[in-house]
């Protein structure tokens, strides 16, 4: 895909930094929008990262059509509205971090106990 103009230059040429910016994000969304298909359990977590990185996608392309102020103040908007997304989810992601948190620290009281020989491992 070249730019037209005098000088066609690839837009990895002219603007690599969106550019790295999408292949990352559309990475990250691909991984968390196939985790559910997977053996993993839906969890919130990887909705919120799947919105941020489709959304940041979608920022850094949008970002290379329009002009440089215009694409600032979509990225500004996108960081604000990402903070607020996070922010909302942080007590319910909190939660399910402790869960695993008391759920480990159980199985890890239950192997320690075992490896003392104070009780038996079946």
């Amino acid at each position: 895909m070249c730019i037209q103009g005098p000088t066609a230059k690839s837009l990895l040429e002219t603007h690599p930094a969106n550019i790295y910016v999408f292949l990352f994000a559309t990475i990250i969304f691909g991984f968390a929008f196939g985790a559910p298909y997977t053996n993993f359990s839906q969890s919130p977590l990887l909705n919120i990262i799947g919105f941020i990185t489709g959304s940041l996608s979608l920022v850094s392309l949008v970002s290379i059509i329009v002009p440089h102020w215009f694409a600032y103040t979509i990225f500004i908007l996108w960081v604000f509205g990402s903070s607020f997304i996070i922010y909302r989810h942080a007590i319910e992601i909190k939660e399910k971090y402790n869960c695993f948190l008391q759920k480990s620290k159980k199985i890890c009281e239950k192997i320690n106990k075992w490896w003392k020989g104070q009780i038996l491992p079946y």
